[in-house]
């Protein structure tokens, strides 16, 4: 009898502790160097940071992914500081809240608040977090994807019924470390929301071009070869309330994986005996079926001025500039997308900042005639305006000419007073090389 309660103990005791590693309850506050694991050892939920700005995230890898890039992020539109004290719990009203020194929360699950403080959050091994009230799942990861389309994930448009449709799309990250939405998007595109057969990949918010469609049994890729390199089975589900996408993995393989790179090509992850290996489709690559010569992935500036920006010396001014806490690649990149932006300008204190001037071109050169050791980025070929140039050519001439005219005068005095007192011998020694005159009268 005793053995038996020892073992009910025991494994009492395994159960909790696997539940402890995968799960979080409203007891429970998940520090900055602690991590969820779900239970297979799949995945891993977590906190890391973008190098370059320096912000503190919450996303979801493969466990044994050595990058740990996150195929999941739960606040890639309200980045943390980089704060060790940051955390993940569950606060006394039931929502699954990230907390940095600010104290300022972020809700996890903002899109499904929960009605009740008996919840629970759990990481699967799909890569899917789910919060739980009782039996109930209230919200779930899934619903809510970055650059990464997951096995189980769906692609398309939700609540048609609704007055306003949900739609759920990869939206790319600003560059390979920084989670923050970029500039691709891939999702459905449908005439009244019926229909969504197709994926596509928009560049903003007009150049667009579709990449695989649906032609009733099977899913259709643009890609050469496709058939033999994607190692998916989708399936396409539409009703009155819904139309999306979804894949499994088929073949030898762990687990396939569709990522939405920075650049705008689609990445394909695969992983077998935990080995990750990947292959890169171009949408600028001539041999996809098709091909518009339509380049997704290199954009021709719509912009008058063009996207380059030239360093000048200044300051921007108060008004007309727009403050964010944004590193200077982050900054180019913001500005260079609006062609309303002139200028950008970077500073650091406890936070990199990034000033972006929606005024007039000329403002910011008349700027760099005064005094600052800040660095302004100004779109286009810069010049100083018209009567600058005369100010600043007038200067340079001067400063030129005035010490030959001077040295020629002095000279030239110097040559009078020796035919006058030519018994005295040289009267002056002229040094151009060194700059000097010596007169003896």
């Amino acid at each position: 009898m005793i053995t038996r309660i020892a073992s009910v103990i025991f494994f009492g005791f395994l159960v909790w502790l696997s539940d402890a590693e995968d799960t979080i309850r409203p007891t429970k506050v998940m520090g900055e160097n602690e991590t969820l694991v779900s239970a297979g050892g799949v995945f891993e939920l977590g906190f890391f940071e973008d190098a370059t700005s320096g912000n503190r995230f919450m996303g979801t890898w493969l466990k044994n992914d050595v990058n740990k890039k996150a195929l999941w992020v739960a606040n890639r539109d309200n980045p943390m500081l980089s704060d060790p004290s940051a955390t993940l719990q569950i606060r006394d009203d039931g929502n699954l809240i990230l907390l940095d020194r600010r104290q300022s929360p972020i809700i996890v699950n903002s899109g499904m608040i929960a009605r009740s403080d008996n919840t629970s959050a759990t990481l699967l091994d799909s890569g899917n977090l789910f919060l739980r009230q009782g039996d109930q799942v209230v919200w779930q990861s899934f619903d809510y994807p970055t650059d990464t389309f997951l096995p189980g994930m769906k692609i398309g448009e939700f609540g048609l019924t609704a007055e306003v449709p949900r739609n759920q799309s990869l939206v790319s990250w600003v560059n390979p470390e920084n989670p923050l939405r970029g500039a691709f998007t891939l999702g459905v595109q449908s005439v009244d929301h019926k229909a969504a057969t197709k994926l596509g990949v928009w560049r903003g918010y007009n150049d667009h071009m579709d990449i695989s469609s649906w032609d009733g049994n099977n899913f259709v890729f643009i890609f050469k070869n496709s058939t033999n390199s994607f190692n998916f089975v989708y399936v396409y589900v539409s009703n009155e309330n819904e139309s999306y996408f979804t894949f499994t993995t088929i073949g030898k393989y762990d687990m396939s994986w569709l990522v939405i790179s920075s650049i705008g090509h689609i990445d394909e992850y695969t992983m077998f005996n935990g080995s990750i290996s990947t292959v890169s489709h171009s949408l600028c690559d001539k041999s996809i079926i098709g091909n518009s010569n339509v380049c997704m992935d290199s954009e021709t500036s719509r912009c008058t001025d063009g996207d380059a920006f030239m360093p000048m010396n200044g300051t921007l001014p108060a008004s007309m500039t727009v403050d964010l806490s944004v590193v200077s690649t982050e900054c180019e990149f913001l500005c260079k997308r609006n062609c309303s932006c002139i200028g950008f300008a970077t500073f650091q204190d406890d936070l990199a900042w990034c000033q972006l001037y929606y005024g007039s071109k000329n403002d910011i050169l008349n700027l760099t005639l005064k005094e600052g050791n800040g660095t302004v980025y100004v779109r286009g070929f810069a010049t100083y305006p018209t009567g600058a140039v005369k100010k600043s050519l007038l200067l340079v001439l001067l400063s030129a000419v005035c010490p030959l005219i001077v040295t020629m005068l002095v000279a030239l005095w110097c040559y009078r007073r020796g035919q006058i007192s030519s018994r005295r011998g040289p009267l002056c020694s002229i040094s151009i090389l060194r700059k000097r005159i010596i007169c003896y009268i």
